[in-house]
């Protein structure tokens, strides 16, 4: 069974690995909320979370939600809120004024933060 739960840690060798003392995956967190129209929800009735919409996306959210390189406060959300809390809320700090269509030949990524960087970025997969 895939778990799409928000919770656990992000390992190194066996041992907790603190995320936000890395610059690479702190830029990550930041990406990968922007690049992304799917993510894990809480099914009430099945009382665990699943992804919504495609896989590969919902698996790159939810590192993000374990990672928390902002400070939002997930004490006391609902298992609805929880799913997504640190995605609202890195989504709040971008814009996203676009989706570009995805390409699987070659497989990448094309980002515009113009809030931030105000150029693209292009992560292409091997």
């Amino acid at each position: 069974m895939t778990v799409y739960a928000p919770e656990g840690s992000i390992l190194l060798k066996g041992v907790k690995f603190d995320c936000v003392t890395n610059p690479c995956l702190v830029e990550l967190a930041h990406t990968c909320p922007l690049c992304n129209d799917s993510g894990p929800e809480y099914n009430k009735t099945k009382a665990h979370f699943e992804k919504v919409g495609e896989a590969t996306e919902t698996a790159l959210i939810c590192p993000m939600e374990k990672i928390k390189v902002t400070s939002v406060r997930k004490a006391g959300l609902s298992n609805r809120h929880l799913a997504t809390a640190c995605n609202r809320d890195l989504q709040r700090m971008h814009h996203k004024t676009f989706t570009l269509e995805f390409s699987r030949v070659p497989v990448y990524v094309n980002l515009c933060d113009t809030k931030t960087t105000r150029h693209w970025r292009t992560w292409e997969a091997a």
